[in-house]
């Protein structure tokens, strides 16, 4: 009785009960490929836009962007060890739009900035 118990709740479409479709792993790697691609944009131009001089204000900016990043981190970290419910999946996808949002915010303040 307890193994048939034990073999449906292995079922369960979970990240680290079962396999995981490839669909959920390729959406994943695409989400993971905009925030880096975002964030690594970002910083570049932080350095390397300002033409007369470089301003803390824009690294003070990737560096607060930098902090959401690990709080996305800790929580996909946390996701995948199973410490956090599946269900948390839509916090981390739209944690990670909001990443996305922050980068362009900082793209266009470097590009106002005078």
């Amino acid at each position: 009785m307890l193994t048939d118990d034990v073999s449906e709740s292995q079922s369960v479409d979970a990240p680290l009960f079962g396999e995981v479709k490839p669909r959920y792993r390729y959406i994943n790697i695409t989400v993971a490929a905009l925030v880096v691609t975002a964030l690594a944009v970002t910083t570049f131009l932080c350095f390397f836009l300002p033409k007369e001089t470089f301003s803390l204000r824009n690294l003070y900016f990737v560096g607060c962007i930098g902090l959401v990043c690990a709080g996305e981190i800790t929580t996909i970290f946390w996701y995948r060890k199973g410490d956090v419910d599946p269900k948390f999946t839509f916090l981390i996808y739209f944690n990670a739009v909001c990443i996305i949002a922050l980068c362009g915010c900082a793209i266009v303040f470097f590009l106002n900035a005078r």
